[in-house]
């Protein structure tokens, strides 16, 4: 059997907003909230396109975590325009590039959940963009709280303490200072 701690102080936090009500509006919405989770170059500019926007994830589950989210508040990739569809691509590439800058050895995983049986917690689409550290002892949809046995037989245990250290603040500061906006141009496919 395999036990494997993973803990983020930031998901209980989450849940325990979610849990007494205290989320009652689109937070992808407010434009306070989007303010305070943007990410940034070092002069100061949002990390954002015409249709998608670049944030860190308030609450992550490990390190490194953000989000691509549309600025309109979509529910399904079924709403999306073609425009809103390659503008979110694009925005997706761009901070992969941008992380892997920061973190040189990491590969990236991006993950998309909409639906009623899916486990999407905000009802306004969005697409994690997660670092796949070569010290990780989860992968996949394990670093959103996913986890599975590979074998019939196989019990596997598994609490979220790899400790979380860079989210936050302190990613969008070492971000801002790999962001090259200029470089951002490179990634619409409109000419």
């Amino acid at each position: 059997m395999e036990i494997t701690y993973g803990f983020s102080p930031f998901r209980k936090e989450y849940h325990k907003m979610v849990k007494d009500g205290l989320i009652t509006s689109c937070p992808f919405c407010a434009e306070s909230d989007m303010e305070s989770q943007a990410i940034r170059s070092q002069n100061g500019e949002p990390v954002e396109n015409e249709f998608s926007r670049w944030v860190i994830n308030k609450y992550p589950y490990s390190d490194g975590h953000t989000l691509v989210v549309p600025k309109r508040h979509i529910s399904s990739i079924h709403d999306m325009s073609r425009d809103e569809i390659i503008s979110h691509h694009e925005m997706i590439r761009f901070a992969a590039d941008t992380l892997q800058k920061l973190y040189p050895d990491a590969g990236i995983e991006t993950f998309l959940q909409y639906g009623k049986g899916s486990r999407m917690s905000l009802p306004h689409l969005h697409t994690h963009v997660v670092l796949a550290l070569p010290t990780d002892t989860y992968r996949g949809m394990q670093k959103l709280g996913y986890f599975e046995a590979f074998e019939e037989d196989e019990e596997k245990i598994i609490m979220l303490p790899v400790k979380v250290t860079l989210v936050r603040e302190k990613l969008i500061e070492a971000l801002a200072k790999v962001i090259d906006l200029s470089e951002l141009a490179k990634y619409t496919t409109a000419q």
